[in-house]
Parts: structure tokens; C-alpha cells; sequence
């Protein structure tokens, strides 16, 4: 693979943007003005709100390079990943390579974006432009990725599995993906979306993820975090409920020197419930930074939103949660609660749950704890003939054990124990 050295960001966008020629002309001018927006944007700071504890000066700072020609991947490389039953459709380095796995049935339409748009399925309100500084890099820049549609009533049985797979041809490049979800009226679908580094050199990754549920639609997604040690890692799933839906999401943070996901949900219609869960796991001096905005813009509509952290070392472990309930939003039931578990004394947690509600008669609720691990406990467990370093093991099981229970995807457990393995290690 070759990589073109650039030496901003700017002149990264330029060289990006040359690859897209052929595109339609109304993605052309998506990509015009998204370029447009981030040129008069400044990069975050600490002083943004929305970046007070993630500082992303060291990304700045590095020279990427620009993809050209396809990667190899040999199907061992990401075995771990892998469940006979699920459809996978697996990415290297930003680029599709292969589909394996069990069929998919009839009503459900997975392709590539480039090939959706090509035939006409997709068009730029589905594409839903960005306000975000690097999320708007993908808009500038996203050349690939999955479009999903289900049609009505159509019910999977087993799991669409989408694998991005970060290579040793990835050191020094960006990589941008873009998948959209749309699940019709009744029907049900349940995805895992795998991001997994093989190199620990330094990369960017930057993904974004659109659910449109449809009235009475299931949609279950897993987002699994496991990039490469050196690797910035950006995602964004953006949610958007119909009446009566219920959309499930569930995010494993583990890898990457700096890993951030924002998450915003809009329940716009009665009766909508969301499930939305998170872990993150971080060592040495990494930086996991996961952002919530759940807004109920109608009646009857619920939330559960549950955050488990445990950070060492030298990490650090983010979550800002903002739960919206306007005036309209009556009868809103919403629940927000994050725990907070510390090794050490170098390693810090920073929580911001919030609820702003505008409507009178709801029922809401959140809360934050952060704690070090107790010595009582590793008392208690060591009268019990348990040594330090498996007590330490066996609390932290059980302080994502919850999470763990009733997941959406029930495959999704192997995940669990694969970065517990790792960080438990």
C-alpha cells in the first residue's frame, strides 16, 4: 500500500477530496459544504464544552497520509471477532474486502454506500451533515462503508456483523467510514459493529453510524472498540426513533490512545424506548471519552442508560449524558445512572450526567459514583483464601456484571470476556 504524506489537515481534505470526481453532483456538493463548515470551524480545546477533558492537540500534530490501493487480509487476522452464524461484511484499512458468513434473507438490502448512492437509494438528507469538527472530516472524506434496509415486518434471526479491521498498512493514514440503518415498520434487526486495530503504530479512525427505526421497528446495535495502541479512534451513531420503536445500544471501549464516541438519540414519536449501555476499560495513559444526548421529543417515551468504567494506570475515563425531556415530552420515564471504579492514584474519572426537563409530568432520575477499589474488600476476600490480584479480578467482573446481564445481542457476551481477558491481564 502506498501513503501519501501530508503535513495538515487541510491539504489531507484537498487530496481526499480529489478522489471524488465521479460522484453524483449533489454528494459533490454535500462534500463542497461540509468543507465549507469545517474550514470556518477551530479545532476543539479544552475550553470547548465539548471537549473540556479530551485534548486533541496530539492528533493535530500528526502528519496522515492518504490511502491509496487495498489491503490484505486474510481471515485469521480477525478471527477472534468472528461467529459462524452472523453475515459479516469486513473492512481493512476503510476499505471493503469481503462478505462471509450466513445469507441474509429476502427484504433485507445490505450494500455498499458507494453502491447505494451509485443506484440512486441514498441521498443527502439521509446522509445527515455534521456540526461536529471531526465528524465533518468524515462527511468530507467517507469513501465507504454499509447501507443497510430492512423492510417491513422482516425479522433477522441472526446478527449483521460489520468488521472494520485496522492493519499494519494503517500506520500513519486516516480511515473514514460511513454506514446508515434503516429498519422499517415492524421488522427487527440486531448489528455489531467491530473496530479492531492490528498495529500499534499511530492512526486515525473515524466512523459514523445513522439508525432510522421505524413504527413498532427493534434495532439492536454493538459497538466493539478495540483499536490499536497508538490509534485516535472518532465514532458517532446518531439514532432517530418512530413511534412505539425500541432501539438497543451497547458500546465496548477498550483499545486506542484516544477513543471517543458520541452518541445522540431522538425519540420522535410516542411510546419509544431506548436501552443504551456502556463500558469502558482503560490502562497506561490512554483516554476514553464517551458523550450521550438522548432527547424525548414526545409523549410516553422511556430511557435506561447505564455506564460502567474502570480505569488504571494512568487512563482516563469520560462521560458527559444529557438527557432531553421539552415541554411536550409528558409522561417521560428516563433513567440515567454511571459507576466508576479506580486502580491507582494517577488514573481519574471525569462524569457530567445531566437532565434538562421542561415537562411536568415525568419520572427521571440519575446518578454518578466513582470509587477506588475498596481495601475492605480485598480484606474480606483475602480471610476468604483469595489472593490480591485475582480479588482485584473478581470485583471488577462484578462491576460490569450488570451490564452483562440481558444484553441485546446475546453474542455480544464473547466481547465481554475478551476485553476483560485483556485488561484483567
Amino acid at each position: 500500500m502506498k501513503t501519501s504524506s501530508v503535513t495538515d489537515h487541510a491539504r489531507f481534505v484537498a487530496r481526499a477530496l480529489a478522489r471524488t470526481q465521479d460522484e453524483p453532483l449533489w454528494l459533490q456538493e454535500f462534500r463542497r459544504q461540509a468543507r465549507q463548515r469545517w474550514q470556518a470551524m477551530s479545532p476543539p480545546t479544552l475550553r470547548s464544552e465539548a471537549y473540556r477533558y479530551t485534548n486533541i492537540k496530539p492528533l493535530l500534530a500528526e502528519r496522515l497520509g492518504v490511502v491509496t490501493g487495498k489491503s490484505t487480509l486474510p481471515p485469521t487476522a480477525y478471527a477472534p471477532l468472528l461467529d459462524a452464524a452472523e453475515h459479516c461484511c469486513v473492512f481493512a484499512d476503510g476499505r471493503y474486502v469481503r462478505t462471509q458468513g450466513a445469507a441474509l434473507p429476502q427484504g433485507v438490502q445490505c450494500v455498499r454506500v458507494q453502491q447505494a448512492i451509485s443506484s440512486g437509494a441514498l441521498c443527502a438528507q439521509q446522509l445527515q451533515a455534521s456540526e461536529d469538527y471531526l465528524q465533518l472530516l468524515n462527511d468530507i472524506c467517507f469513501d465507504d462503508g454499509i447501507y443497510v434496509q430492512v423492510a417491513a415486518g422482516v425479522k433477522l434471526a441472526q446478527p449483521l456483523h460489520l468488521i472494520f479491521v485496522n492493519t499494519a498498512q494503517a500506520a500513519g493514514n486516516a480511515m473514514f467510514s460511513r454506514n446508515i440503518i434503516d429498519v422499517g415498520r415492524g421488522a427487527e434487526l440486531q448489528v455489531i459493529e467491530s473496530h479492531y486495530g492490528l498495529t500499534a503504530d499511530s492512526y486515525l479512525s473515524v466512523a459514523r453510524t445513522v439508525i432510522n427505526v421505524g413504527e413498532g421497528g427493534d434495532c439492536a446495535l454493538v459497538k466493539f472498540q478495540h483499536e490499536g495502541g497508538g490509534a485516535y479512534h472518532f465514532s458517532a451513531v446518531e439514532g432517530q426513533q418512530q413511534q412505539d420503536s425500541r432501539l438497543s445500544l451497547l458500546n465496548i471501549s477498550y483499545g486506542g490512545r484516544l477513543a471517543r464516541l458520541d452518541s445522540s438519540i431522538e425519540q420522535l414519536a410516542k411510546g419509544a424506548h431506548c436501552d443504551f449501555r456502556t463500558l469502558y476499560l482503560g490502562k497506561e495513559q490512554q483516554v476514553l471519552d464517551n458523550c450521550a444526548e438522548i432527547k424525548h421529543l414526545a409523549v410516553e417515551g422511556t430511557t435506561q442508560q447505564r455506564v460502567r468504567g474502570i480505569v488504571r494506570d494512568r487512563a482516563r475515563g469520560i462521560f458527559a449524558g444529557n438527557i432531553r425531556v421539552p415541554r411536550q415530552a409528558q409522561r417521560t420515564n428516563a433513567e440515567q445512572l454511571t459507576k466508576n471504579l479506580l486502580f491507582g492514584k494517577e488514573c481519574a474519572v471525569y462524569i457530567r450526567p445531566q437532565l434538562q426537563i421542561e415537562a411536568d409530568d415525568v419520572q427521571c432520575s440519575h446518578g454518578a459514583t466513582s470509587s477506588r477499589m475498596a481495601a475492605a474488600d480485598l480484606y474480606y476476600l483475602a480471610t476468604r483464601g483469595i489472593d490480591h490480584r485475582h480479588a482485584a479480578q473478581l470485583l471488577c467482573r462484578a462491576h460490569v456484571e450488570e451490564l452483562a446481564q440481558d444484553l441485546p445481542i446475546a453474542s455480544a457476551q464473547r466481547f465481554f470476556d475478551m476485553v476483560l481477558a485483556h485488561f484483567l491481564r
